[in-house]
């Protein structure tokens, strides 16, 4: 099944997204420490909502009120969604569902950045996940920065569209027989590239 992080992947690099999900295979040497901290800063405030602990990191201590606030409304935590018929899935790191209306929250632990792409995947999963829902609102909260950031609220009228656009991208991901590299600054950060000893030539 497709995630938004494939999606991501291949858009970013084609050769990447091959490497990685079509070959499997391993990385060259790189820095996984970002990866790892916000893997762990993610379960920590997971089961700080979900209540299995009451005990924070530091980094997420500033946002006790916010984490104890969404414990007490009875806020999902890292809630998988998988839609089968249309071969996609995802894990939203916090969802809340009233009546008609939901809000998809995402936890980042890095630099303030363009989220909205992921977020509206997210809302794709939820309407289709949850049928009674006709309006999702997005959220990004930066951890290290301390901001919550509203993003786009989208309504269910907008669900053919916005399929139409990831199926597109996901249609071009899977017809690619080349997969080509795509060299950019971030090849700096690529497990696979030439600087990882990886086995790009980039």
């Amino acid at each position: 099944m497709i995630s938004y992080s494939r999606i991501k992947c291949y858009t970013q690099c084609p050769a990447k997204y091959k490497y990685k999900y079509k070959l499997k295979l391993a990385g060259g040497a790189t820095d996984v420490v970002a990866s790892s901290r916000g893997t762990l800063l993610h379960s920590a405030a997971e089961e700080f909502i979900l209540g299995l602990s009451t005990e924070l990191p530091v980094e997420l201590q500033k946002w006790e009120k916010v984490l104890t606030k969404l414990r007490d409304e009875g806020c999902q935590s890292e809630v998988k969604i998988e839609i089968p018929e249309h071969d996609i899935h995802g894990t939203l790191d916090t969802l809340q569902v009233q009546d008609t209306t939901a809000e998809v929250g995402d936890w980042k632990s890095g630099q303030v950045r363009d989220y909205s792409s992921q977020l509206k995947f997210y809302a794709m999963l939820v309407f289709y996940a949850k049928p009674q829902v006709n309006t999702v609102s997005t959220r990004v909260r930066y951890i290290d920065k301390g901001k919550s950031v509203p993003g786009p609220t989208y309504s269910r009228k907008e669900l053919p569209a916005i399929h139409a656009e990831f199926k597109a991208m996901i249609d071009r991901m899977n017809k690619d027989p080349v997969c080509a590299p795509n060299p950019s600054s971030l090849c700096a950060f690529c497990p696979y590239s030439k600087k990882a000893s990886g086995i790009c030539k980039w």
